[in-house]
């Protein structure tokens, strides 16, 4: 039962990262792009299992190579799947029990895919893939950095407030041995 629930949830939510980074409009600006919540299905997939959080992160990298032609931003979603790694690190060695460690957990995981975002838009540059007017300090470090930052963040309390919608009504798989602390972290949200 437990593997036809893994095997289920997962194909769910990479279809429905792959559906919605391919339909949802992308705001783009020089530089960087934003598709509101296109973190929030990956993220939530990895807070329920390492499986489904690589799967639904391959997803999204699909949809936006279906969506544009552009490499850049093709880069940008290969590089969700390096800070998807990153939380199943997290995710099984430490428990995500008190709210200081959910946000300390969030801001982490921001820095680190924003600085990843960063990182692809540098390396796109020698390629040619992004034009010179927007290779300033602007585009890639304000626009890229802390618009990648604010946007990861949202998407990461998106992704929990569903993760806690999915337990409440009894809908929840845990891929990792010890549940994140979840158990805690629900009895701290339940008690504001």
């Amino acid at each position: 039962m437990q593997k036809t629930k893994l095997i289920t949830v997962s194909a769910l939510l990479t279809a429905l990262s792959f559906i919605y980074t391919y339909l949802m409009p992308t705001i783009i600006i020089p530089a960087w792009s934003f598709t509101p919540f296109s973190h929030a299905t990956l993220m939530l997939g990895t807070m329920l299992s390492p499986y489904v959080g690589i799967m639904t992160a391959l997803g999204t990298l699909t949809g936006f190579m279906l969506k544009t032609p552009d490499v850049l931003i093709w880069m940008r979603a290969a590089s969700h799947i390096i800070f998807v790694l990153l939380m199943i690190i997290v995710f099984r060695t430490r428990a995500i029990d008190n709210p200081r460690k959910f946000w300390t957990l969030n801001i982490v995981v921001a820095l680190v895919h924003a600085v990843l975002e960063v990182a692809a838009i540098l390396v796109a540059i020698p390629m040619g893939l992004l034009p010179q007017q927007n290779q300033t300090f602007y585009y890639i470090f304000i626009a890229a950095g802390l618009g990648t930052t604010a946007h990861s963040i949202i998407d990461f309390c998106a992704a929990f407030l569903l993760l806690s919608v999915l337990r409440r009504a009894h809908f929840y798989f845990n891929g990792y041995p010890d549940g994140m602390g979840m158990e805690k972290l629900d009895a701290i949200i339940k008690r504001r």
